[in-house]
């Protein structure tokens, strides 16, 4: 997941016009807040299993980026140095 995430960043960072930062403080208000990520509840790692919500196996799933892109948006974030 970090290559991915690693890139979705890169484009938000593009998008915005100006650096996303440092994403977790913003990231995690604004998932529980509205749908930025698309939970998996389903599988495991050998030593977790997803669930409903945060786990230590998906963390808060996998990004929608345009989503995650709108939020930032609209919550006019600044970037995190």
């Amino acid at each position: 997941m970090a290559p991915l995430w690693a890139g979705l960043v890169a484009r938000l960072s593009g998008a915005l016009g100006r650096p996303v930062g440092y994403l977790n403080p913003v990231l995690y208000p604004l998932a529980a807040a509205q749908p930025v990520t698309r939970d998996t509840t389903r599988g495991d790692n050998g030593a977790y299993r997803a669930a409903v919500g945060w786990d230590p196996c998906t963390g808060l799933g996998t990004p929608i980026g345009r989503r995650l892109l709108a939020a930032l948006t609209a919550a006019s974030v600044p970037a995190v140095r």
